[in-house]
């Protein structure tokens, strides 16, 4: 019976989504069109899990460059020098933190002494009030891709950058790709915001707790969704358990341990000490995630991995609405139908009255 609730819920859900999915590419669509194809803005982005969000933000004006090759680990690209080179000619170069991809720190060198606008991401979020978490060790976790918050305030970010650059370069088109820009902005906040409520429910609802985790890479997510760990196994997902770290992950009474495929290094021989000593490891593909272009949809694979793997099956607390009965998800939902069609309305006056000028 929790079985099927679960996955009526979960079914509800999947529904959802897809419908702001659809939304996006109704505004991707109809921005495409107004644009021509011609991009307005070009901007040089990393990691690779913020290329499809810029993307989605630009709704079609925007032209995102990515040096790291589809497929290749981000933690050991460092770059080519036409990879430089292709970057100085966008108009803009983001990056999310010096110190992490080797790659992000010859990018900004090359930004600086060329005088091309660059964004630091870590360093505009300390701007706006927010705080890294501390690993173990008390040093700054600068795995701060799956925050929620960060996600948040990146849109706002770019958002921001990219009618500042339209402003400057494009005056008279700028009043249309500003109504693009910002609409498309808020869809993706409220995709952004209703992934990661929709997770946190979801795990608070089956109750599951004891989660331990792989690495500091998911500490940012776990904490966004409402996942407190009882410990954490590594401070860097390329490090190698130790029998000593194996005996602290068995004495913290963890159930579960959640690994984050795609970011984390691990082998057969580590899962089977980690299954030895009781605790089952739950794996997420969250690469597979990113390079379909769905990162912000990280949080509900991960609550929906625990919940099938890691939750009690009787447990009395389970919640079974699901997101098409939340009267917040209906708002949603009603609100973006609304401003979509408002802007594909829009657009469709302004090549009416082009066409009638003519």
């Amino acid at each position: 019976m929790i079985k099927s609730r679960y996955n009526l819920t979960k079914s509800f859900g999947q529904i959802f989504l897809m419908i702001i999915l659809i939304i996006f590419i109704f505004i991707q669509s109809a921005s495409t069109v107004y644009s021509q194809n011609t991009p307005l803005v070009t901007i040089t982005v990393i990691p690779p899990m913020y290329v499809s969000i810029v993307d989605l933000i630009g709704g079609g004006l925007v032209k995102v460059v990515s040096p790291i090759p589809p497929g290749v680990d981000p933690h050991t690209y460092e770059g080519t020098p036409q990879d430089i080179q292709n970057a100085l000619k966008t108009d803009l170069v983001i990056v999310d933190v010096i110190g992490h991809l080797p790659i992000a720190s010859k990018l900004v060198d090359a930004a600086k002494s060329s005088g091309k606008p660059y964004i630091i991401l870590f360093d505009e979020l300390i701007k706006r009030d927010w705080r890294p978490l501390k690993k173990p060790s008390g040093t700054d976790n600068l795995h701060i891709n799956m925050d929620k918050n960060v996600m948040i305030f990146f849109v706002e970010i770019v958002r921001e950058e990219i009618l500042k650059i339209i402003r400057e370069k494009y005056p008279q088109s700028y009043e249309q790709a500003s109504l693009i820009i910002n609409i498309s902005s808020q869809n993706m906040i409220n995709i952004i915001n209703s992934t990661y409520t929709y997770a946190e429910s979801k795990i608070k609802s089956y109750n599951i707790d004891k989660i331990a985790l792989y690495s500091t890479a998911s500490q940012y997510l776990a904490n966004s969704i409402g996942i407190d760990p009882v410990y954490i196994l590594l401070e860097e997902p390329e490090q190698e358990p130790t029998l000593q770290s194996i005996e602290a992950l068995k004495n913290s009474g963890a159930r579960c341990i959640l690994i984050l495929q795609g970011q984390e290094e691990y082998t057969n021989v580590i899962l089977e000490r980690i299954q030895s000593i009781g605790v089952k490891p739950v794996i997420v593909n969250v690469r597979e995630a990113i390079l379909k272009g769905v990162p912000y949809l990280i949080p509900v694979i991960v609550a929906d991995k625990l919940v099938s793997e890691c939750s009690y099956a009787s447990s009395p607390q389970i919640n079974t609405r699901s997101l098409y009965t939340d009267p917040y998800f209906i708002a949603l939902a009603t609100y973006s139908i609304i401003v979509t069609v408002l802007l594909i309305a829009y657009i469709f006056h302004i090549g009416r009255s082009r066409s009638l000028r003519r």
